[in-house]
């Protein structure tokens, strides 16, 4: 723990870092670290004492052949051949890392769209049945985000019951096939206990194997649309059907 020279190796570093064990034993610590992990070590030397603590923490590595990967380290210290020293366990973490690091930014987006649209923007796990809503939601429909459960049934439970089922068969139908569009015009009941018409879109996210595992969309208010239609279908029947002269100006 004073020079952080590697004083054993086992087979699975040799293998996995591309150094020999020769090579191992000459090297120290730093030289499997790129320059802005070394600067860290530096820093939690200050900040640690390594004599006492268990260390378990996420670490860039570097490999032989100067390739970089997220090594999940765990560390406690030992006595070993009359030196204080640590115990290190690497983990070769980058798949898991990289995948946590692209949900991230896919949550980011999301959250930006929803904040940049007045649409109701939602984001369902199809494995887990989660569904998660956009401020949108919020705005178009009156319900207290914090207060709504992030499943399914919390959507459909809204939908009008002379819509609900033409809805659900439609949306299966495009997931359980090999389509990625879906669009619907159906009732939506708000939190003031009115309903809105709504045009939702999704598009559908697979797998390397077609296997829909997402879906993500939007549902847009039409009912001030809906209502200036139906006025003015009823305007065209009154017109056609009366004996009166009648005007527009």
């Amino acid at each position: 723990i004073e020079t952080f020279k590697f004083l054993e190796i086992n087979e699975a570093a040799i293998e996995h870092y591309g150094f020999s064990r020769e090579e191992f034993l000459k090297m120290s610590l730093d030289d499997i670290l790129p320059d802005k992990e070394v600067e860290r070590l530096n820093n939690n030397k200050i900040v640690f004492d390594f004599n006492k603590h268990i260390h378990k923490d996420l670490w860039v590595h570097k490999k032989k052949n100067g390739s970089l990967f997220y090594a999940e380290v765990t560390s406690n210290s030992i006595e070993y051949q009359g030196k204080m020293a640590r115990l290190v366990f690497s983990i070769d973490r980058t798949e898991q890392t990289l995948a946590e690091q692209e949900l991230r930014k896919s949550n980011e987006r999301f959250v930006f769209l929803s904040q940049a649209t007045f649409d109701a923007i939602w984001d369902w796990d199809l494995l887990t049945g989660n569904l998660f809503w956009g401020e949108g939601f919020e705005i178009i429909f009156g319900y207290n985000l914090k207060t709504i459960e992030p499943n399914v049934s919390s959507w459909t439970s809204h939908i009008h019951p002379e819509d609900i089922d033409e809805l659900i068969k439609g949306i299966y139908a495009v997931i359980d096939s090999d389509e990625t569009n879906w669009k619907d015009e159906y009732r939506y009941l708000k939190a003031d206990g009115s309903y809105a018409y709504v045009v939702d879109r999704g598009f559908v996210i697979r797998d390397a194997n077609g296997k829909a595992i997402r879906m993500v969309g939007a549902m847009h208010d039409i009912t001030k649309r809906k209502t200036e239609v139906h006025h003015l279908k009823l305007m065209e029947s009154v017109i056609k059907h009366t004996t009166d002269a009648v005007l527009i100006t």
